[in-house]
């Protein structure tokens, strides 16, 4: 553009985005002209610096094409001079990011939903790190673990909550889980922090960052001390 914002020039990127088939159809027109209404006084904040020579920083805003259509681009300015050394006027440079910004707000939906569902479930659920630090629980796991808050959970190491006796098997039955990606039902007695029992069946599976690779465990806890009970029950009845 030159030093009023009117286009000069465009690459056939920044065309297909404006919607336009030729060149004629941008050339003389308002860059400013392409921003989203909603965008356009955040866009135009950083007019003054981009005229005095001032760096000005990259970012996000919404362009809209020659058909109405809104798309998410980042965009970067800097100036560029004539052959004399004076500034001559400014050159954009457009990405266009509406398919990233989708994935990011799909992302944010998904988490809401696992979030909704963290909390709302019935069982308690424990997710570790790979060094076995409680990093989140719901409020079921919560109160199973005999806590009112969260923060006084988090940091501390998941085995503390399994009765010593049962370790050693828990311990094993981990290295399946780093082996096979889960384990599915298996139960221990587990200690409340004012040292009462029960018993608990778990289910473990491996989490995994956006590259694939292991970032922690998470587990679903469910109390089977009345079932286990019932269980024993059943069996002396049938015994006698």
């Amino acid at each position: 553009t030159d030093l009023d914002f009117n286009i000069l020039e465009v690459n056939d990127a920044a065309l297909e985005m404006s919607g336009c088939e030729t060149k004629e159809e941008l050339m003389g027109r308002k860059a400013s002209d392409l921003i989203a209404p909603d965008d356009f006084a955040r866009a135009m904040s950083t007019r003054r610096e981009a005229v005095e020579g001032r760096p000005v920083p990259r970012g996000e805003y919404k362009i809209v094409s020659k058909f109405g259509r809104e798309l998410y681009a980042d965009v970067g300015v800097s100036m560029y001079q004539d052959p004399s050394g004076k500034t001559a006027g400014f050159v954009a440079v457009i990405k266009d990011i509406t398919e990233h910004k989708r994935m990011e707000d799909a992302l944010r939906d998904s988490e809401e939903k696992l979030r909704i569902m963290f909390s709302s479930m019935a069982d308690g659920v424990v997710v570790t790190d790979l060094e076995g630090k409680i990093t989140d629980l719901n409020e079921t796991q919560l109160r199973m673990f005999g806590y009112k808050d969260k923060k006084e959970v988090l940091g501390k190491a998941g085995f503390d909550f399994i009765a010593e006796r049962d370790r050693e098997r828990a311990f094993k039955e981990l290295v399946k889980v780093y082996e096979a990606g889960s384990n599915i039902s298996v139960i221990y007695t587990v200690v409340d922090t004012k040292g009462k029992e029960f018993e608990s069946e778990l289910s473990t599976a491996m989490l995994h960052d956006a590259a694939g690779q292991p970032s922690g465990l998470i587990t679903v806890m469910r109390d089977v001390t009345e079932r286990r009970r019932m269980e024993q029950a059943l069996r002396d009845s049938e015994e006698k």
